[in-house]
């Protein structure tokens, strides 16, 4: 195949597309990050009593919450999570404001987060730093 003057042999040509569309297609982890506001008009249920089991050395418990699925609150039972070190877990809550209820999920925020310090890569963009 010949090409702005120079010529390529076909084996060559094919393998250098292939790369080419490879690096279009397949997605990097920045890619596969989504981030899904979800805001309802409509509120929650009062969140559901939970018996709380002992404490367990070395994990933190993530209370139950509801979720939105397709028009319906679920509900989802609390469970224990590893801790990690120099975090401390945010839970998953609704907010009511003026565009409706909106949905934030659990996640972990650094100690430093706290003192107005570190931010960890991309959790600024999310409103988290």
């Amino acid at each position: 195949m010949t090409r702005g003057g120079k010529t390529y042999s076909a084996p060559l040509f094919a393998t250098l597309a292939i790369l080419a569309l490879s690096a279009i297609a397949e997605p990097s982890p920045t890619m596969a990050q989504i981030s899904l506001d979800v805001v309802i008009h409509t509120p929650p249920p009062p969140v559901r009593v939970e018996v709380v089991p002992a404490a367990r050395p070395g994990y933190v418990w993530v209370p139950g919450y509801w979720s939105w699925d397709g028009g319906r609150h679920i509900w989802h039972g609390g469970y224990w999570e590893a801790e990690r070190p120099d975090q401390h877990f945010v839970p998953s809550h609704w907010v009511d404001t003026p565009g409706g209820w909106r949905f934030m999920p659990a996640h972990w925020e650094h100690v430093e987060h706290e003192r107005g310090g570190f931010c960890p890569p991309g959790q600024a963009k999310k409103g988290r730093c």
